[in-house]
């Protein structure tokens, strides 16, 4: 999906050893460590990557279909009174406007997804796959 190749990481080769040599061997290793910071990135990473995702579907949806709602109060088809913007956004911005503005809003909120992925794809075979 972002063009980046992950290659299987090796197995662990050699023979059986004891609970307290397999945990100094798994402590001294550096796969251990990376895949360790790999998690820990992950924890703030996948929080940013919820907000942004959620953030800019929302703010431009809301852009889009706010030119519908606002033709439907004002040939009163819309009996309940829905209000998607502020009211000072209505008054600086004409509909249409707002509507190219969310179609904008979701069109780099794609193009960054994507770049969002691919750099977090580079990030993971960095850290998981590529011997340090």
């Amino acid at each position: 999906m972002t063009g980046e190749r992950m290659p299987r990481r090796p197995v662990h080769p050699g023979p059986k050893l004891g609970l307290w040599a397999s945990s100094v061997a798994m402590l001294k290793d550096s796969r251990t460590w990376t895949t360790l910071a790999y998690f820990v990135l992950m924890l703030p990473l996948g929080i940013a990557y919820f907000v942004i995702a959620v953030a800019g579907l929302s703010v431009g949806l809301a852009c889009i279909i706010a030119p519908a709602v606002g033709i439907l109060e004002a040939t009163d088809l819309l009996h309940a009174h829905l209000t998607f913007e502020p009211a000072w956004l209505g008054a600086a911005l004409p509909l249409g406007v707002l509507c190219c503005f969310g179609v904008l809003i979701l069109t780099t909120l794609m193009h960054s997804a994507r770049a969002i992925g691919r750099a977090h794809a580079r990030m993971a075979k960095r850290l998981l796959v590529t011997p340090g």
